[in-house]
């Protein structure tokens, strides 16, 4: 199965992109990751992508895609009167997409097609693209894909909105994609109900035993199971060194 997560660059291009091309960097930054010149910094990392083998543009040059992103979204702000529309708070200037892979999923030349062709589905022939394949670093494969909010045409494009049901779609392509190469999509509950959605690097730390999350959930657990009133289990999780 193929895990997809999404989230927008709210902050100017050019600190996201040197973010994810950025060789020092080894994980995502969370309060950095709204930031485009950041994140394309960190995407294209040399250390990760296997010098830039696996870094590829759609519809622009990865070399140069801070400045063609920014000039894409000026030609279509000067197409509009300089300002954005039917936006409220801050606008998203990027998203990124990570698509992870399972760790028996071990060819990074897959995986970075996956890639491209998931961009080529999400973007059409709207929004350019930076697919950057990390293959060093991590247990598993994963995709970093980042494309531009703003749309190639000035006048008649339409700014990229992410909705539930775009997000649904983008998911479901990408599970049409792994599927054409044998990687099964992620299957629902027993009762039919769609399971929690964990990403993969959760997944690995569950299975290695070295989860904090998982073992934030068994203490409380066991608080749960020992105590009797709520008093007890604020007690029962003080004594273990929860404040």
């Amino acid at each position: 199965m193929a895990y997809t997560q999404i989230h927008s660059v709210k902050n100017t291009f050019e600190k996201s992109l040197k973010y994810i091309k950025n060789p020092s960097k080894t994980t995502f930054v969370s309060n950095s990751k709204d930031d485009l010149k950041d994140a394309m910094r960190y995407i294209k990392n040399p250390n990760k992508t296997k010098e830039f083998v696996f870094v590829e543009g759609y519809m622009c040059d990865p070399a140069f895609c801070e400045n063609q992103f920014i000039e894409t979204k000026k030609k279509y702000l000067d197409a509009h009167g300089g300002r954005e529309r039917n936006t409220t708070g801050k606008a998203a200037q990027a998203w990124h997409l990570i698509q992870s892979f399972p760790p028996d999923c071990k060819d990074p030349v897959l995986v970075h097609e996956m890639g491209m062709q998931l961009a080529e589905e999400i973007c059409g022939k709207d929004y350019q693209a930076v697919v950057s394949t990390h293959v060093e670093g991590s247990n598993c494969l994963h995709n970093h894909i980042i494309f531009n909010a703003y749309p190639l045409d000035p006048v008649y494009g339409k700014k990229y909105h992410r909705s539930s049901a775009e997000y649904q779609r983008i998911k479901k392509c990408s599970d049409e994609i792994g599927l054409k190469y044998g990687i099964e999509p992620i299957i629902g509950g027993v009762d039919g109900k769609a399971k929690a959605k964990i990403n993969i690097g959760e997944v690995s730390a569950n299975r290695q035993g070295t989860s904090w999350k998982q073992k934030v959930k068994d203490d409380i657990e066991k608080a749960c199971a020992a105590a009797s009133n709520w008093t007890d289990f604020k007690r029962i999780l003080i004594a273990s060194g929860y404040t």
